[in-house]
């Protein structure tokens, strides 16, 4: 009885332990994609050209096609 207790607690530890293995290796993944300055920068031009157009767009500067 007590060593079927024992294997359940190990499994459920194993289970947590891989679980937080995959959220570690997700978390350092993204953050290292997310980091690299090819692509920040990539997304900085898209966010300000966006931006710039909308901003246009809502000042009658240009306007606005369906």
């Amino acid at each position: 009885m007590v060593y079927i207790f024992i294997k359940a607690s190990l499994k459920i530890k194993i289970r947590q332990m891989i679980r937080k293995t995959l959220i570690l290796f997700l978390f350092l993944t993204l953050k290292s994609i997310g980091q690299n300055p090819l692509v920040q920068s990539l997304l900085n031009d898209v966010k300000l050209d966006s931006l710039t157009n909308f901003v246009k767009q809502l000042s009658g500067e240009k306007s606005v096609k369906n």
